[in-house]
């Protein structure tokens, strides 16, 4: 027994100091020291940021690797972000149907097929219109397993109908909503906000709530939540060839179009109302060509890029800031497939590392992907056979780079240089890449519907009624013990603090957030913990009534009263476990409040409380007040 005692009290010290280092964090930053929010410092760089007010030297000398979590604070209380995003199911069926219909184009020109196609996209529906009518018997069973979404539904003549497969709509709007969640889920972990919530609202929307952040990292969450993120290397198109093609694609231009001819290709700007983009200068030009899909050559589709500041500087004044202009968007012709005559695709799928990287020359920032295996043999022969030709690396439909290959490349070292801009921007723009690349592809678009910023008042507001109710709750517990089970309640109302100690120290180690739900976790484990004390303490009442010794009594009544405590807990501790895995933002955080409230509060009543009694019985073996 007294070697037993002696590890529960090192036990305990280890656990009350562990507790008290673990907070530490939260402690200088959130109270002693609290940050205060300098509107100025979101327009500095991360290396200008400063602090105010710094923190003690002492606490900055601690490394990095040794301090703990600080305990953040969620939406409820500190602010933050909350979107709603709608996953665009529509225009990602538009835009495989379309895929398909130009991949079969190309098939069938192989095959001496001369066909044109029209996509109707309220329709879900492709018609195909052949030189021949004979030449329609070409859609076998054999031919169409190369397009599994898509059937033969209706022949007339030299016209076929092609629909999707029964089923394929309502299929893809349930995989890619809970997909899409999952990869916004990933995403937002790469941008390391605290307890982050990505959850399901009415089918197709998500809703996004993002605490704590400022306003330069508001613009970058957005930016990488909607960025759908669809990697793949192509050719791009021969010059003549590209050049033939847009005039062609002019022909059709009115002024209604808002597009214009520059240089060897088509542009247009975004349309802004004040300083908000109204339409984009890439939709006018997307919306212009799936009106032109036929005059496309067969093996070929056009993808978008964004005109570099420098080469639009030479087309405006010399005092006129090209920063403050519309992004200007212009037409790249490249290659359907990555080699002539094949159906082999190179993007996302064949990366197996990204990360980010810098030039030691220009000390510029860049994107290294390793490929595996099979997408380095491919990029190898691509690069052998190309060499002096132009590589498309293309992020959804946007080219976002387009290196000349000087020689072949093998191993499936592949690196992208992003932009043009100063190394801040550049470096946002490939640490954005990398995370997306990372979580993979959204399997459909995701509009953003709205977005409301939480000011921290209402989290003040918040946190000091909670913490007003849990003092209160505290201090009505602690008079009540110490009223009814004298000295002993006191043992129980200290045993209390040690417990909420843990409680804070649990959450922070895990980098909890503390939410309104959370504090009213807390205040519930007040009660609970002492309903354990009370039942310990009516235990040993009885015992001493029995005429047991103090030393006795207390064994006796820790033994009596264990199974009736393990019961109550484990049953609410299942309750938790089950809100945490089901349920999802501030039901979530109470539910992890509560589970570590259950832990806490089964070792403070049986293990914390009875090594005080012991101590205490040991000083005075004859006399017990409770």
């Amino acid at each position: 027994m007294s070697r037993s005692w002696w590890l529960r009290t090192a036990l305990l010290f280890f656990l009350i100091l562990a507790s008290c280092y673990i907070l530490m964090p939260t402690v200088v930053e959130m109270m002693l020291y609290p940050e205060v929010t300098d509107e100025m410092a979101d327009d500095l760089n991360d290396e200008e940021a400063v602090r105010n007010p710094p923190l003690p030297d002492w606490y900055n000398a601690i490394p990095k690797s040794l301090k703990p979590n600080t305990l953040s604070l969620g939406l409820d209380l500190q602010g933050g972000l909350m979107m709603r995003y709608r996953v665009d199911i529509d225009t990602a069926i538009d835009d495989k149907l379309a895929s398909n219909a130009a991949n079969m184009r190309s098939a069938l020109a192989e095959n001496g097929k001369v066909v044109d196609y029209k996509v109707d996209r309220p329709q879900n529906q492709i018609y195909l219109t052949f030189a021949d009518a004979a030449d329609t018997s070409v859609l076998t069973e054999e031919f169409m397993r190369d397009y599994p979404i898509l059937t033969v539904a209706k022949t007339d003549g030299a016209q076929v109908t092609l629909a999707l497969r029964e089923n394929y709509f309502n299929e893809q709007e349930e995989s890619a909503v809970q997909q899409a969640v999952e990869i916004v889920r990933e995403r937002i972990d790469g941008l390391g906000v605290a307890q982050p919530t990505v959850r399901i609202e009415n089918g197709r929307n998500i809703a996004v709530e993002l605490p704590g952040l400022s306003r330069k990292g508001v613009e970058r969450a957005e930016k990488l939540i909607s960025t759908t993120a669809v990697l793949s290397f192509k050719l791009v198109a021969d010059k003549n060839e590209a050049l033939t093609t847009f005039r062609q694609l002019a022909q059709g231009l009115t002024k209604e179009n808002q597009i214009y001819i520059s240089g060897n290709s088509l542009r247009a700007d975004d349309v802004m109302k004040g300083k908000r983009i109204e339409t984009s200068g890439k939709d006018i030009l997307k919306a212009y060509v799936q009106l032109h899909e036929n005059e496309i050559p067969s093996g070929r589709e056009v993808v978008f890029e964004k005109v570099d500041l420098r080469e639009r500087k030479m087309e405006v004044a010399e005092d006129v800031d090209p920063a403050t202009l519309p992004t200007s968007w212009r037409m790249r012709l490249v290659h359907t497939n990555i080699m002539e005559g094949s159906n082999q695709t190179l993007g996302g799928e064949n990366v197996e590392t990204a990360y980010p990287a810098s030039n030691p020359d220009t000390g510029m920032p860049y994107v290294a992907l390793k490929l595996d295996r099979t997408g380095g043999d491919l990029f190898y022969e691509v690069t052998k056979k190309h060499v002096g030709d132009q590589l498309a690396i293309l992020m959804d439909d946007q080219l976002v780079s387009d290196p000349v290959i000087r020689s072949e490349i093998p191993g499936g070292n592949v690196s992208i240089e992003m932009g043009r801009g100063n190394r801040q921007e550049t470096m946002n723009e490939v640490n954005n890449l990398v995370v997306s690349l990372r979580s993979g592809s959204l399997p459909a678009p995701i509009r953003q519907e709205f977005k409301t910023l939480v000011g921290p008042s209402l989290g003040m507001d918040s946190i000091v009624k909670g913490m007003e109710a849990l003092a209160w709750g505290f201090a009505l517990v602690f008079f009540g013990m110490i009223l009814y089970y004298k000295q002993s309640g006191l043992i129980a109302s200290f045993a209390l603090l040690i417990n909420i100690l843990f409680i804070m120290a649990g959450m922070a180690s895990m980098g909890a957030s503390l939410t309104m739900p959370g504090i009213a976790g807390i205040v519930l484990t007040v009660g609970m913990s002492v309903d354990a004390n009370v039942i310990v303490f009516e235990r040993i009442r009885e015992e001493l009534r029995s005429n047991e010794t103090p030393r006795k009594a207390i064994i006796i009544g820790y033994e009596k009263a264990l199974w009736t405590i393990l019961d109550s807990n484990i049953t609410t501790a299942i309750a938790a476990v089950v809100l945490m895995n089901f349920g999802s933002g501030p039901v979530k955080g109470f539910a992890v409040t509560l589970l570590l409230g259950i832990i806490s509060t089964v070792y403070a009543a049986f293990f914390v409380t009875k090594t005080i009694f012991e101590l205490k019985v040991r000083l005075n073996s004859e006399k017990l007040s409770i």
